[in-house]
């Protein structure tokens, strides 16, 4: 088989959803201790205590995974969130992001490791169907063990770098949360990826060289997930951006400076899913996000009272603008960011948001304006530019608008 060929099947056996799926075999008895022992060569870095592993059942995992994504997301934050993305179009009325987010892991969950309890959890009896098809046999892959070692990266993690820590750090602030998911999935696609490499024969390398150099791989394999395949788009991108642009930024560190560079990101995170896309922005330590203040606007307009703030950053605008103008003039529209922060504001069954973005140059501004204009042609929203700064009104009643408009002209920009 050509080497071109067993790329190709390398990657496509290695479609992964968000919590990786498992063959419903679960790893090795005794095998445990051998992959930990292989996670560490490949990671260059020792566990400092065995991990524990813990069996479920698949119902027992869906309760788990939904009492950590009630923890999470049970918050007038998540409903701001909410409000946020469906005036966007991103996500439709009525859209609960928990109750989604719970049932697209409960179609996929195989295995995960749960930082809290500090185990591995082996989901029992649950059919893989990327196992059933007989490609991994093809390509001389165990998914259990490799899905098995993506996890252990997980707990090699926790154990140097502490994930409940991290994940504080970036509680309320989606982008951030979304730069740190990047980087601890993409860690831990990169070990299994090289793992899997060398399984077939091929020099992981040359498979870290070409990660990250070009656009995230196609995800064939996914009409096996019906829940993922109707989920909106958004949703989708939210899954899977991790893994994939995450591991592009994982390699574009390792190609700078192995291992230790890779440590280096976990003791001083990206702040923005602007350095996850474009990792040598990250590396180069160039166009750190400006921080868009808004505590000089009021809590209250009218009836209307603050319920959440948060920034959506270049993630969230890239995918808005995929939606409304194509792949490549979407990402041209979401690069240039420079920062940005929204409020949505609630009063009774009335709510509408307010979004202050500023923008690397006044070109960059006016590729966002024409977004926004052309996303928002169908609605009364206020949409207006000053300089290199952008505003966007949606929602709010009409004798607010000017009221809203004066205030959020009181934003600071903080480099």
């Amino acid at each position: 088989m050509s080497l071109r060929a067993r790329f190709f099947l390398f990657f496509l056996a290695l479609v992964l959803l968000p919590i990786p799926a498992r063959p419903e075999a679960g790893p090795k008895a005794g095998s445990l201790p051998a992959l930990q022992a292989e996670v560490q060569r490949l990671r260059e870095l020792e566990f400092l205590r065995p991990v524990q592993a813990l069996e479920m059942s698949l119902e027992q995992a869906g309760q788990e995974v939904r009492q950590m994504l009630g923890r999470d997301l049970g918050n007038p934050t998540t409903q701001g969130r909410e409000v946020f993305l469906q005036s966007l179009g991103l996500l439709p009325e009525g859209t609960s992001l928990e109750a989604s987010l719970a049932s697209l892991f409960g179609e996929q969950i195989r295995g995960l490791y749960d930082p809290r309890k500090q185990v591995f959890v082996v989901v029992r009896d649950a059919p893989d169907p990327l196992t059933s098809s007989g490609l991994p046999a093809v390509v001389g892959l165990d998914l259990a063990e490799l899905y098995t070692l993506h996890e252990l990266v997980h707990a090699l993690q926790d154990q140097h770098f502490g994930l409940l820590a991290l994940e504080e750090r970036t509680r309320g602030r989606f982008d951030a949360l979304m730069a740190l998911r990047a980087v601890l999935e993409g860690d831990a696609n990169l070990v299994m990826f090289q793992a899997a490499a060398r399984r077939m024969g091929l020099d992981a390398g040359i498979l870290v060289s070409l990660l990250g150099s070009g656009p995230a791989p196609s995800l064939p394999g996914l009409d096996a997930y019906p829940q993922f395949q109707e989920a909106p788009r958004f949703l989708q991108e939210f899954l899977t951006m991790p893994y994939f642009q995450g591991m592009g930024f994982v390699a574009a560190l390792h190609r700078a400076g192995g291992w230790p560079k890779v440590d280096a990101a976990f003791r001083d995170m990206p702040a923005s899913t602007e350095h996850i896309l474009h990792p040598e922005k990250f590396l180069g330590g160039e166009d750190p996000p400006l921080r868009v203040d808004l505590s000089a606007l009021p809590e209250r307009f009218g009836s209307h009272s603050l319920l959440s703030e948060d920034t959506a950053g270049e993630f969230l605008i890239r995918v808005w603008g995929e939606e409304n103008l194509g792949t490549e003039l979407g990402r041209e529209a979401a690069a240039g960011w420079g920062g940005d922060s929204w409020r949505v504001y609630s009063a009774d069954q009335s709510r509408f948001f307010l979004w202050v973005t500023a923008w690397d140059t006044e070109a960059d501004a006016r590729e966002f304006e024409a977004l926004a204009r052309k996303a928002r042609a169908a609605h009364p929203d206020r949409i207006e530019r000053h300089g290199a700064r952008v505003l966007v009104i949606s929602g709010a009643p009409g004798d607010l608008v000017q009221v809203v408009s004066s205030a959020a002209g009181k934003a600071k920009i903080h480099p």
